[in-house]
């Protein structure tokens, strides 16, 4: 069947892609990444979803009490309620699979990918106050931009300055 063939060569060409603009200093984690790329675990099987309304899932209250996302989360979005979408993807990722969470607007995955980077670093203090922010250095006519308030830029950057002369000791 040629949707076969179409999926193939879709997939094919987006592990190109990936590959393109992925430099790796790590030596272990380059390691990691290309094994999981060799085995097929870095691109899984495609879930497709159709949700147009946007049914609502669990709140992040629920969530915490269920131990799936950290308590944090909850004190920085207060009482948000989740897209069914969303909750399913946490879910994933706590149990270990895969997943890609798309969405008509990129705040949704980076909002997702932002704290996911945070919890990990143990950042959880910094409150990012996500928004639509003018960014000086992009041009005039398309300046606007979804991203982290300028105030949380600096402290992040403060914060891998002390961490990099960690890292290579």
């Amino acid at each position: 069947m040629q949707a076969f063939k179409i999926h193939k060569a879709i997939v094919e060409d987006y592990k190109n892609y990936l590959n393109s603009f992925t430099n790796i200093r790590d030596v272990r984690i380059k390691e990691k990444v290309q094994e999981a790329f060799e085995k097929g675990i870095f691109l899984p099987e495609p879930l497709l979803q159709f949700n147009p309304s946007f049914e609502l899932g669990e709140s992040l209250e629920e969530l915490e009490t269920e131990k799936l996302i950290h308590e944090e989360l909850k004190k920085i979005f207060g009482s948000y309620n989740l897209y069914f979408h969303q909750v399913e993807a946490i879910k994933k990722g706590v149990n270990g699979k895969s997943f890609i969470v798309t969405s008509g607007i990129c705040a949704d995955l980076h909002l997702q990918m932002n704290n996911a980077v945070f919890e990990a670093y143990g950042w959880q203090d910094i409150n990012l106050h996500h928004d639509f922010y003018e960014v000086k250095y992009i041009p005039e006519n398309d300046s606007v931009r979804y991203t982290i308030h300028s105030d949380a830029r600096r402290e992040i950057l403060k914060r891998f300055l002390e961490l990099n002369p960690k890292i290579h000791e």
